[in-house]
């Protein structure tokens, strides 16, 4: 796997870009904890949770599921999966 596309194509090398493989769900998983947050306070601006949740439901649960099974589950599993022992495992 040392000699692959992406190096050649890139002129990055292997090393570089396992570093790179390994960094980046961490980049990922906070700037998606960092931008859900930012969302969250701009809508409540727009219009309070109280009234959202009160007029569309609906529309509240389903941003929460989706929200929590996003960040809370998918994100960090994928970040831990980057853990060499993880991966040896």
């Amino acid at each position: 796997m040392k000699r692959n596309a992406l190096s050649y194509l890139s002129g990055i090398s292997f090393h570089r870009l396992m570093a790179l493989h390994k960094v980046l769900p961490w980049f990922a998983l906070f700037f998606s904890a960092v931008h859900t947050g930012a969302m969250i306070v701009r809508a409540n601006r727009q219009q309070p949770w109280a009234v959202t949740v009160a007029t569309n439901s609906q529309y509240g649960w389903s941003a929460w599921v989706r929200l929590s099974l996003s960040l809370l589950v998918a994100l960090p599993l994928l970040a831990l999966d980057s853990f060499s022992q993880v991966r040896s495992f």
